[in-house]
């Protein structure tokens, strides 16, 4: 579709403006911590690990909880989860890591239009941003053209990761010669944010950055909740906190956590009917009422703990 000179200038004239609004009104806000009432069956509030059956009874494989962390006390695995990793063999996980993958969230991640993140914050909030993320290795000019959800996302993750959960379970399997697979594409992860409208990008932006120190907290409480197997504990501090206005961030966890579970449940299933599957997937998308383990339910398989 061509677009003429005149509508490109109107664009450029929009486009500026609305720079404008976002560096004078997107500013810091306070947060309130509610109760969150937890939905969904009770019998999957607790657990990691849970053996998937059919009808019959006919053992078709696990699904286990992850974490995207590298803390060796959460890296070294219990028993039942090697032996039934080992035993298993297909493995699928949220996304598997490519090459291609890599160059591709690299050129997503930086405007090329023009726009720039220094213009779209205040002089403020964006030298928070930078400060943040320079222990990323990010230069200032880097971070200055990142788009916002990107900086969201690597903000999120401590820096210096090494070698998370969810890949060294990959690892174990390669190595045990199971078939791997990924049941999302990483295009499909990025998009979640990168489809979101660029002045709710900024919103997320600032209040991760304003309350950066509770986030951090927020990494080693939900570590305790992992270790104790505790699913309801995790849906309810991940709920935790609320703003005036939630909307953006009650769109993102439709998109995030329960359309992605029916998604993920339905491409699991031919998984599952290969026999002897392991299935890792982050811990938050298993409970609740469109939670991964109702969802199997509801598709008529028996979902039972494990540990």
């Amino acid at each position: 579709m061509k677009i003429s000179y005149k509508k490109l200038l109107f664009l450029c004239v929009i486009f500026i403006s609305t720079q404008q609004l976002l560096a004078e009104e997107i500013q810091c806000r306070p947060y309130e911590i509610v109760k969150v009432d937890f939905t969904g069956p009770d019998k999957f509030s607790n657990g990691l690990l849970w053996k998937v059956s059919g009808n019959d009874d006919e053992e078709k494989g696990y699904v286990f909880g992850t974490i995207h962390v590298d803390d060796q006390v959460i890296l070294d695995l219990p028993e039942p989860v090697i032996s039934n990793l080992k035993n298993s063999n297909y493995f699928a996980m949220e996304a598997i890591p490519l090459p291609e993958d890599a160059i591709e969230f690299s050129k997503q991640m930086f405007f090329t239009d023009g726009n720039r993140l220094d213009e779209l914050l205040s002089e403020e909030i964006f030298n928070k941003t930078e400060s943040i993320l320079k222990v990323h290795g990010l230069t200032r000019e880097m971070v200055a053209r990142m788009r916002p959800w990107a900086a969201y996302i690597i903000m999120n993750y401590p820096a210096n990761m090494k070698i998370v959960l969810d890949l060294h379970l990959l690892q174990m399997a390669q190595n045990n010669g199971a078939q791997v697979s990924g049941l999302e594409s990483s295009r499909e992860q990025i998009s979640i944010f990168s489809d979101i409208d660029i002045n709710q990008q900024v919103r997320m932006l600032v209040d991760a950055v304003c309350h950066y120190e509770t986030l951090l907290t927020d990494i080693n409480e939900l570590k305790k909740l992992y270790l104790d197997r505790d699913l309801k504990g995790l849906n309810d501090y991940s709920q935790r906190y609320t703003f005036g206005d939630d909307s953006i961030y009650e769109k993102i966890s439709q998109h995030l956590i329960s359309d992605r579970n029916y998604r993920m449940v339905e491409r699991m299933r031919k998984i599952l009917e290969t026999g002897k599957a392991f299935i890792a997937v982050g811990a938050m998308h298993l409970p609740g009422e469109d939670g991964i383990l109702n969802i199997l339910e509801q598709n008529n398989y028996k979902v039972v703990r494990v540990y």
